[in-house]
């Protein structure tokens, strides 16, 4: 199945869902930041947010959205001195490399309780990630899981944290030395940790 083919399915079976159950039921909107440590490159933060409906008070399908990034810039320092007592240094900042990850996901997160306010959660989730490159975009399927603690607040609000593993290897065309523009694929897998709020709308 072709790339565009792929995609267009995707969205229609989100379509499909989205517009059969979210009218019917209360929503969930999670807001979560942390630290990812994937294979082939450099670890970095990572934001994510979701939304989507509470199947019950235990269990919550959302569509979530992730935002890696790692940059690395470089300094050449021009001059250094000092006027009226002040001393000054002016740097030549360039950017050596941006690397942007971006995976959206469809996740199932289950809650199971431990004791009055406090939850172990567990969910997984299928996911289509875009990996932005300095001269090329690359892209494919993976999955997530994730294991945590969830903490009631309030009657609508929760605090989690929680560790996950994304597995993804998304592949795009390069040009390299000797072959010419070729496929190549990006190791994106890794784990990390992350914490942030969950808020159940009515």
């Amino acid at each position: 199945m072709k790339f565009k083919s792929k995609i267009s399915v995707m969205f229609v079976v989100i379509f499909i869902l989205g517009s059969t159950v979210f009218a019917q039921s209360a929503k969930v909107l999670k807001f979560k930041g942390g630290f990812f440590n994937p294979k082939g490159m450099e670890s970095s933060l990572i934001l994510n947010g979701s939304y989507g409906i509470a199947v019950d008070e235990r269990v919550d399908l959302s569509f979530g959205i992730s935002y890696f990034n790692k940059t690395s810039k470089s300094k050449d320092v021009k001059f250094e001195g000092s006027k009226d007592n002040v001393e000054y240094t002016v740097v030549d900042e360039k950017t050596e490399y941006s690397n942007t990850l971006l995976p959206l996901s469809i996740d199932l997160t289950a809650s199971f309780p431990i004791q009055p306010s406090l939850y172990w959660i567990l969910g997984g989730g299928l996911t289509y990630e875009f990996l932005f490159l300095k001269n090329a975009t690359f892209s494919g399927f993976g999955w997530n899981v994730f294991l945590g603690i969830e903490y009631e607040i309030g009657s609508r609000s929760s605090f989690v944290v929680e560790g996950f593993y994304n597995g993804c290897k998304p592949q795009g065309k390069i040009e390299i030395e000797d072959y010419g523009k070729t496929t190549a694929e990006v190791n994106v897998s890794g784990i990390g940790i992350r914490g942030g709020i969950k808020l159940l709308l009515f």
